[in-house]
């Protein structure tokens, strides 16, 4: 192999060359034009995998030797030659058999790769040196850890402390040399070591007694510690830094050490957590600026964070304190101070900021509390009171964030949109009252107790809310609603107005029917696509108001149904009339079944008329042209009819069979009649066949071969004559479901009884698939025949496999596993030589 290496010789495996004479190939060849050898079939398939097998082993040769040589290369004189890289990938071997005819086809390799060979794992790729100081440190600190628990108490205090003392300062003698030679990985390893050992420093001195630390309690040791760890690692840094370097480890130690602090303080605060939270905020936002002049970056954002944490705090605790209280007192907003000062806080960072960006963050911070203490001081007053009071805050922060500074203009657009939503909210007991009496409930059904229900605020909130929309600004955004559309949910809450007032039924019936047509008639008379979504609300809550009447309820799905028909006969726009259409198809349907039942029709003939109905407009809609997106809509409604009508036939077995034949026939009719629906003629089999069995199990017919055979011969008739009229037809697709059929209901008989007439014609009709498939090479019947021969097979084996005992299946078990792992590599070449074959029939 070092002679070959040496001169260089080409692949194993060329495919733009025969392999047996060695004469250039044409693109794609079939055979070669020299020696005429066949170049497709399983036989080809293995020498081109073993091929290229064999080119990876080599190429593995020469990595392994190039890995081998790189080691010892800065020793070695400069001008010894490289060694030659491999002549392919080192990549595995592909796990599948490459293609029989293409694979000699392909652009010949210009020459091996001149890159390096890339790393055989994840581990070979990384640096030993930065492994090693991973795992030193973690022993290092580990050590320490152990040092301090157990060998602390045998030593004096002073053997103690100069002990620590020295293993600190050396690491972070050993830091500072790494960095003047270079080695950052090392000194942010050995800063990181030292650092840890001064956090154990403290806790060791404070468990040694050592003068005001040992008598502090835990929350100001805490304290005291996170301060000292921001100092040192402060003053490290900086020390660090005029020597022009940088370590990212005590930038992290700094801003581990102020968030020590900080939750150290949180359980010294106790009760007074409100004070700590503000002070945090305060606290919080200086070290920012301060961090952030010193170029500290992750103490910088940690610093933000913690300020951030703190705001949240004073705001909860804030809302905490007012909604503890009911009422306006002024005593009662004032303990929530915390709140006031976080709110106040924020928006001298608005004033202080200097990109518009955080300004705006800020501003809107302010203002959060507010809304929120708002939101809480209003809702105990009673839903009408709080709805009207946020209703005029809406009015306020609408008609002011147009005049208020860049700055402030979306926090106050925000807080307009947020106390609309609100002030929406305050209608809740009223819609609850609307949705009861809809239902059918009356006053005394349904507990509001103590709940303010006014019936006028729907439509002076939804108009004075929809009506100053276009008067919100945020930033330099201002939001836009058409005014006809504010008038158009003032009448729509209108409608809605005799069912909350109590009016009569028909009354309120007529009126919400009157007012949604006038609605889909101003969509369409202004184009105006927004008034839909306020109609067909009440359409819907007509429906629901009419389920309280016989005729009603039958009379609102034919209303429904004819207004979005007289949408559909005036759109033009496709995607929106299908939509209607959809609505109106559904509505005919709830209303034909609703009809039946009110005209007491027998419940034996309403499936069948549903079905009726769904096959007539199955193929009527074939008269619609191909392209239309209204003729998948009128098939998908007929097909839905006639799912409905079939699952209507409840009454006998009798009555699934006639309505499944009418389905049938609907569905041959549409296959003769519309060229792009020839799948109909199979569902229109089924569903014929079905219907069949339905009347062979009402007359008790047991044999299952009276259900399949008939259905299975009508499909291997015709599956033979498509086979045999398309050559390039897949017998899978044309033998494939009338053989399944055929065989597959037999043999799951005849699984639980192998030992009967059933079974042996099963079993022989197996051998025989398996037989003509071969004899014929399709598929189809070589693969069906072979699974159920399997099957039967291991079938009738089970029962003795009960009787041999556990050890011996595991001895066998383990026997067969020794043999494949022995001979994995020959039985995976047979493998794949198998599936060729098997690809290779029709």
């Amino acid at each position: 192999m070092a002679q070959r290496d040496d001169v260089g010789v080409a692949p194993f495996f060329d495919p733009l060359t025969c392999p047996v004479c060695t004469v250039a190939l044409p693109p794609r060849p079939l055979r070669c034009p020299a020696c005429g050898v066949g170049l497709t079939g399983p036989t080809v398939a293995e020498l081109v995998t073993t091929l290229r097998r064999a080119d990876d082993l080599v190429g593995r040769m020469r990595a392994e030797v190039a890995v081998a040589v790189s080691s010892p290369a800065a020793h070695l004189p400069p001008q010894l030659p490289q060694p030659l890289q491999p002549g392919r990938s080192t990549g595995p071997s592909p796990t599948g058999p490459p293609p029989a005819g293409p694979s000699f086809t392909g652009p010949r390799p210009d020459g091996p790769p001149t890159g390096p060979v890339p790393a055989r794992s994840w581990f070979a790729g990384r640096s030993v040196g930065v492994i090693l100081l991973i795992l030193g440190a973690l022993c290092v600190l580990a050590a320490g850890v152990v040092f301090v628990a157990v060998a602390w108490i045998d030593l004096p205090l002073a053997a103690r402390a100069l002990i620590l003392v020295v293993i600190t300062a050396s690491f972070g003698l050993f830091a500072q040399l790494a960095l003047q030679r270079g080695l950052q990985a090392p000194a942010e390893a050995m800063s990181a070591i030292a650092c840890g050992m001064f956090v154990l420093d403290l806790s060791a001195a404070r468990r040694a007694g050592l003068p005001g630390l040992a008598d502090l309690a835990e929350a100001p040791y805490e304290i005291v510690a996170g301060t000292l760890l921001v100092g040192v690692a402060g003053a490290a840094a900086l020390a660090v830094r005029s020597q022009r370097h940088w370590l990212w480890t005590l930038d992290a130690v700094a801003a581990s050490g102020m968030a020590r602090a900080a939750v150290g303080a949180l359980p010294a605060g106790g009760s007074g957590v409100d004070l700590w939270s503000v002070t945090v905020v305060v606290a919080g936002s200086l070290l920012y600026v301060g961090w952030r002049r010193a170029c500290f970056p992750v103490a910088r954002w940690s610093a933000l964070a913690l300020a951030a944490a703190g705001w949240v705090t004073a705001v909860m605790v804030g809302a905490d304190r007012v909604a503890d209280q009911v009422g306006t007192d002024p005593g009662h907003l004032a303990s929530a101070w915390p709140a006031w000062a976080a709110a106040l806080a924020a928006g001298l960072w608005s004033v202080r900021l200097t990109r518009l960006v955080w300004r705006r963050v800020a501003a809107a911070m302010c203002l959060a509390p507010l809304l929120l203490l708002l939101e809480i001081v209003s809702w105990p007053e009673g839903w009408v009171a709080a709805s009207v009071l946020l209703l005029a805050a809406y009015v306020i922060a609408a008609l002011g964030s147009g005049h208020v500074s860049g700055v402030w203009s979306p926090g106050v657009g925000l807080s307009a949109v947020l106390l609309g939503l609100s002030s929406l909210v305050g209608l809740l007991p009223t819609l609850v009252v609307l949705a009861a009496r809809t239902g059918g409930l009356t006053p005394d059904q349904f507990d509001l107790t103590g709940v303010d229900v006014a019936p006028w605020l729907l439509p002076l909130t939804a108009v004075v809310v929809l009506g100053l929309v276009p008067r919100v600004t945020i930033g330099s955004y201002r939001l836009s609603f058409d005014h006809r559309d504010t008038a158009g949910v003032f009448v729509a809450t209108l409608g809605a107005l005799p069912i909350l007032y109590g009016a009569g039924f028909w009354v309120s019936f007529w009126v919400l029917f009157g007012v949604a047509v006038f609605l889909l008639g101003g969509a369409r008379l202004w184009h105006r696509d927004v008034l839909l979504l306020f109609a067909l609300p009440l359409l819907a809550i007509l429906r629901v108001w009419a389920s309280q009447e016989d005729l009603a309820g039958p009379l609102a799905w034919t209303l429904i149904a004819l207004a979005c028909l007289g949408w559909v006969l005036t759109e033009s726009r496709v995607t929106i009339r299908a939509g209607f259409l959809v609505i109106a198809g559904l509505s005919c349907l709830a209303g034909a079944a609703q009809w039946l039942i009110f005209l007491q029709v027998p419940g034996s003939l309403r499936g069948l008329v549903i079905v009726v109905l769904g096959s007539l407009g199955l193929v009527a809609s074939q008269r619609l042209p191909r392209s239309a997106l209204t003729r998948g809509v009128c098939e998908g409604l007929a097909i839905t009819w006639l799912v409905v009508g079939v699952s209507m036939a409840y009454s006998s077995p009798s009555h699934r069979a006639a309505e499944l034949t009418v389905a049938g026939v609907a569905a041959g009719i549409t296959a003769y009649l519309s060229q792009d629906r020839r799948q109909a003629g199979w569902v229109s089999g089924m569903l014929l066949t079905l219907a069949s069995w339905i009347r062979l199990a009402d007359n008790d017919i047991q044999a299952v071969e009276w259900y399949t055979l008939p259905a299975a011969t009508a499909l291997l008739v015709y599956g033979a004559r498509r086979l045999r009229g398309d050559p390039g037809e897949s017998s899978w697709r044309c033998l494939g479901p009338g053989l399944a059929l055929a065989l597959v209901p037999s043999l799951l008989v005849a699984v639980s009884d192998p030992v009967s007439w059933r079974g042996l014609a099963a079993g022989l009709a197996s051998v025989a698939l398996v037989a003509l498939g071969v004899r014929v090479r399709l598929a189809a019947p070589f693969a069906l025949g072979a699974v159920a021969t399997a099957v039967l097979a291991l079938r009738e084996i089970w029962p003795v496999a009960a009787f041999i005992p556990r050890w011996t299946l595991l001895f066998l078990i383990g026997g067969i596993l020794l043999a494949m792992g022995m001979t994995w590599e020959e039985r995976v070449r047979d493998v794949r030589a198998a599936g060729s074959y098997v690809r290779g029939l029709r």
